[in-house]
């Protein structure tokens, strides 16, 4: 029950509804069909005329087939008691299902867990972005395909960005969110914005990267890890 979605319990809710309608419409169809008919008061009933039978003097011990009136009261009556107890449980058995999708929700609000506070003022260091720089530039010398190494080079950079606390926003993309946070240490964004598009292609274009493109790349972080380096010494000035 604890992982019934909004979706689910509003399907449920209506199959209860639903069972609700179709058993109390057969109730009433049955009620209906308990009703036994009569023959109509004054009406005419014609014969092929016979020859008189002639009258006995003995009693008439024939049953009648049709009931009596008390005998119609008592299945009507006998029909709406029925028809009550079905309604009534089906009533009972959509409340229970209310019960238990509610009882589900305050369950799983109690259990899940929060989630973890992200620092809205964390920033990356210089330190931080120079390590992430040489571990990019690194990912590049595995001797793996050209698109395989461009692709785990920017990955790791993007996640060691990310174990620093700087989070990525839902509205950022992943360019966006490595452009910003390198660009906040100053460092060139067109160099970054490069080497994006270099992953970019790696990821989308059906042409396959060259050893061309790998030398880009490397020139690329070997840049900005120059840039970052000088950024530190003139900080430590």
């Amino acid at each position: 029950m604890n992982d019934l979605t909004p979706r689910g319990r509003a399907a449920a809710l209506l199959a209860a509804v639903l069972a609700l309608v179709s058993i109390v419409a057969l109730g009433s169809g049955a009620e209906h069909r308990v009703v036994l008919a009569t023959p109509a008061e004054g009406s005419a009933q014609f014969e092929p005329l016979q020859k008189e039978p002639e009258v006995s003097m003995e009693p008439d011990l024939v049953p009648s087939d049709q009931p009596e009136p008390e005998q119609l009261k008592q299945t009507t009556l006998s029909a709406s008691i029925m028809t009550l107890l079905m309604v009534g449980g089906a009533a009972g058995l959509l409340l229970l299902i209310v019960w238990i999708l509610r009882r589900a929700a305050q369950l799983r609000t109690r259990t899940t867990p929060s989630a973890p506070e992200v620092d809205a003022e964390a920033q990356l260091s210089a330190q931080e972005a120079e390590e992430a720089l040489t571990a990019a530039r690194e990912r590049l010398e595995t001797g793996m395909d050209v698109r395989d190494a461009v692709v785990t080079s920017w990955q790791t950079l993007e996640a060691m960005i990310a174990e620093t606390g700087v989070r990525r926003t839902e509205s950022q993309t992943t360019r966006e969110y490595v452009v910003t946070v390198l660009g906040g240490l100053a460092l060139d964004t067109d160099t970054i914005g490069r080497f994006a598009d270099l992953y970019r292609r790696a990821l989308f274009d059906a042409n396959p990267l060259t050893d061309a493109d790998l030398d880009q790349g490397r020139e690329l972080l070997e840049d900005l890890t120059t840039q970052i380096r000088e950024l530190r010494q003139e900080a430590t000035r």
